[in-house]
């Protein structure tokens, strides 16, 4: 059954995605701007890696003593995993709490808030409320126009940038990249991750490979940071060598907010992000996996052999339909063993979904509901990989 305060909001998801600060900022002025009370309030954009840098943050401040909120997007299986306290997801009695005042701001001030405006509206509220020393804010789509805008970081973190949302944010990435960092210039400092024919784009701030630099250890990786000793940090909690680069980024920015080398050591080893590279089961092998665009698919593939997903493994998968599915189809296609096509709310409908695969020179099927495509690619006997959305991978998870 839905909590009654979050099918209020649900209603809201009719007006889609709305860029522009005009909205919530009236609405923050009218609640009489509680985003502004935190100390610090480090904003994290970029395509792919946001939740991953912005949990091991999390984490990382929590472990040195600060009072730490932290608002993320999608959920994955309940609204209130978006909204966490000290690395603690806000209780339904709280989302109640804070959702029905901000329900009753909405009607008194007559300001039409989107379902994502309405969201970060909550946060902002309930973090002001909790009195966090630092906010750490992941921006939904772009930048400076991102409703999370309205918190006006102290600090930034952009974690990179690939062909996403191209009808939104510009078809190059250049475009891109100049979106995402109209948030980044508001900031006093950041850490930013571009290719070097883009870097000419970056507000002062660290550079990866210019001022934060990494490389692998047997049990971790070591960051050197621009006038700092190099740190040794363990292996990250999260699956993946991608998260090495992801660590460091945490490193470099967590330095940057103040915090000791001995509680990002412990973010590192503690972050949680579920959905992400997560491995579900032992007999057979489950990976799930939120990766949603190409060049999230193409970090993947890199750590199929360390997954133990040898060529021949079973393929799950959904995709949004504002995704470039024939990339991410022909990129996986080549590797998989048998394909089960499928679906979740919000996602293209299976049968949409196997043309992308109809060249393979292997069984394609269409298995509308989520966990019956799990279950029959188990049987198979072969390592399962289910990917290709974060909508996907809620729906499986709320399956378990």
């Amino acid at each position: 059954m839905l909590n009654k305060t979050y099918e209020q909001f649900l209603a809201l998801q009719s007006a889609g995605i709305r860029l522009g600060l005009e909205r919530i900022q009236a609405f923050m002025a009218h609640l009489g701007n509680p985003q502004h009370r935190a100390r610090q309030t480090l904003s994290i954009t970029g395509t792919n890696g946001k939740g991953s840098v912005a949990s091991m943050v999390s984490a990382a401040a929590t472990a040195a003593g600060r009072r730490v909120g932290l608002f993320t997007s999608p959920h994955l299986v309940s609204v209130t995993e978006r909204f966490r306290l000290n690395d603690r997801d806000m209780t339904w009695e709280e989302f109640d709490r804070v959702g029905q005042r901000v329900l009753a701001e909405m009607k008194t001030s007559d300001i039409p808030l989107s379902f994502f405006e309405a969201m970060t509206a909550i946060a902002l509220t309930w973090f002001a409320e909790q009195d966090v020393d630092v906010q750490i804010v992941e921006v939904g789509l772009g930048g400076a126009r991102d409703a999370t805008a309205v918190c006006n970081p102290t600090h930034a973190v952009l974690t990179g940038v690939s062909l996403d949302h191209v009808d939104v944010l510009g078809p190059t990435l250049r475009h891109i990249a100049q979106e995402k960092l109209s948030l980044c210039r508001r900031a006093a400092d950041g850490v930013y991750a571009l290719p070097p024919r883009l870097q000419d784009l970056c507000p002062s701030g660290a550079l990866v490979g210019r001022d934060v630099h990494y490389w692998r250890r047997t049990h971790g990786l070591s960051v050197r940071l621009a006038g700092q000793p190099i740190w040794h940090l363990p292996q990250p909690a999260l699956a993946g060598s991608h998260q090495h680069r992801n660590a460091a980024m945490a490193a470099g920015i967590g330095h940057k907010l103040g915090l000791p080398l001995e509680a990002i050591q412990h973010g590192v080893a503690h972050a949680r992000w579920p959905g992400r590279l997560q491995r579900l089961s032992d007999d057979p092998v489950v990976w799930l996996d939120g990766a949603h665009n190409p060049a999230a698919i193409a970090a993947l593939i890199r750590n199929f052999s360390s997954l133990g997903l040898e060529p021949g493994f079973s393929l799950v998968f959904g995709a949004g339909t504002r995704k470039d599915v024939r990339a991410m189809a022909q990129r996986l296609g080549g590797h998989a063993g048998a394909v089960w096509c499928t679906t979740a709310p919000r996602l293209l409908p299976a049968e949409a979904v196997a043309p992308y695969f109809e060249n393979l020179p292997v069984p394609v099927s269409v298995t509308p509901e989520p966990r019956a495509a799990l279950q029959a690619a188990c049987q198979r006997g072969e390592p399962v990989l289910i990917v290709g959305s974060l909508y996907l991978a809620g729906a499986i998870l709320a399956s378990q």
